[in-house]
């Protein structure tokens, strides 16, 4: 049986409490066009058993208010399903929880909000947030104890527009991989704030698939994945900012910044970011910028960096910012375009320098190295070699590595 709450074009409502227990097939809240329904299932013991699929605004508006222990389980759901709908859902409170077998769509082609807040629940397979083009979808999981479970990949902006917070404690996993920004014209935006605030992908995070996307992760909050890109795909654009000591990204596989897109990595304030390999402009169309600035800012490569593969790569380091790199640094590889920026960029004003940790630097055919800063005693280890270019710009910098380095070497200002 379906249970149809304001199926026509006026307001519908049902409230399930004190351990009441109501179950259907599928159930839609809004309907249709016009129409307003909303339910509420409250207090301990008070359940709604949806058989099958479960419409937060269908075609009208809808809302559903799961709180005090109160429980709703479903095969699917969908908040906002079709265009002009408008879907909104608050899951609120310990015990409190929403359960799906199958797939949870937040913005499927209309308006979709979910709330997971002070220790409620929400668990499905595969979740979605701004579904499909003109969509818009927005998730928060607020406070100690919220949790939002994917046992599958989790879409933020699949072709629609999707914002996900996770903050004060909140935690978000991805059981597979995890997408922000997936398709063309998909906007997605991720913000993990606070200390305690988690997202913990089992498989790649990507940031800016075809689509935009933008990742924030500030005030001791932690991201986790085994493997990561920034701007995977030509077109797309994808922002990753780690601020802020405690603030951190755990990645334990590859990381890829602007693979065949876009991508910026910055990481400031103390800040930490931590991954096996790394590349930055890995195929032709692939642009990768990375900056590591500030005391206590640290980029982690527990393997080796390519700084330019075919594609065009930049690092810098400044301030006081630390990059550690194992196995070395190859830069300009097959043609790509890379630099490394001790201190700031040429044509930059000087800042103060920034630590390179890594036993050698191979600058290719092309690749530049770049001392543009203020220090006035600082040594650089790292044994150079290639036929790339030593640009000398400001500050006082001394070479202490064995080096073999056959290229060019420039001083145009300060004391090498």
């Amino acid at each position: 049986m379906a249970i149809l709450v304001s199926g026509g074009a006026g307001t519908g409502t049902m409230i399930i409490s004190r351990g009441g227990q109501v179950s259907g097939y599928d159930s839609f809240i809004g309907q249709n066009a016009g129409g307003t329904g909303n339910v509420t299932v409250d207090g301990a013991g008070s359940t709604w058993t949806n058989t099958n699929t479960l419409y937060v605004g269908n075609s009208g508006d809808g809302t559903l208010s799961v709180s005090d222990g109160g429980a709703v389980t479903s095969i699917a759901g969908y908040i906002g399903y079709n265009t002009g709908s408008t879907g909104e859902v608050t899951v609120d409170g310990t015990g409190s929880k929403w359960t799906n077998t199958g797939d949870l769509n937040v913005g499927f082609s209309g308006d979709g909000t979910l709330s997971i807040r002070d220790g409620g629940a929400v668990s499905n397979a595969a979740g979605d947030i701004g579904n499909l083009s003109g969509s818009t979808g927005t998730v928060t999981v607020e406070g100690t104890g919220s949790t939002w479970t994917n046992t599958g990949t989790l879409y933020v902006g699949n072709s629609g527009n999707g914002e996900l917070s996770i903050r004060d404690g909140g935690k978000v996993s991805s059981g597979t991989n995890s997408n922000i920004g997936y398709s063309t014209g998909g906007t997605g935006t991720v913000t993990v704030e606070g200390a305690g605030s988690t997202w913990t992908s089992s498989g790649v995070l990507t940031v800016g698939n075809r689509g935009d996307g933008t990742l924030s992760i500030s005030n001791g909050g932690m991201v986790s994945s085994v493997g990561g890109t920034i701007g995977q795909n030509s077109g797309s654009t994808g922002t990753v900012t780690v601020d802020g000591a405690g603030s951190g990204w755990t990645d334990i596989g590859t990381l890829m910044v602007g693979s065949n897109g876009e991508g910026t990595l910055t990481i400031k304030n103390g800040g930490k970011v931590s991954n096996a390999d790394g590349t930055l402009g890995n195929i032709g169309d692939g642009t990768g910028k990375v900056t590591v600035d500030g005391a206590g800012s640290t980029l982690t490569y527990t393997g080796q960096l390519i700084v330019a593969h075919y594609g065009d790569g930049e690092l810098t380091i400044s301030n006081g910012g630390t990059v550690d790199v194992a196995s070395g640094v190859q830069v300009s590889v097959n043609g790509g375009t890379g630099t490394i920026n001790i201190g700031a960029a040429q044509g930059e004003a000087a800042v103060a320098a920034g630590v390179l940790n890594t036993p050698t630097v191979n600058l290719g055919d092309q690749g530049k190295l770049v001392f543009n800063h203020t220090d006035p005693d600082y040594a650089f280890g790292s044994q150079i070699s290639g036929t790339g270019t030593v640009n000398q710009l400001s500050g006082t910098t001394i070479l202490t590595g064995a080096n073999n380095h056959t290229g060019n070497t420039n001083v145009s200002g300060g004391t090498l």
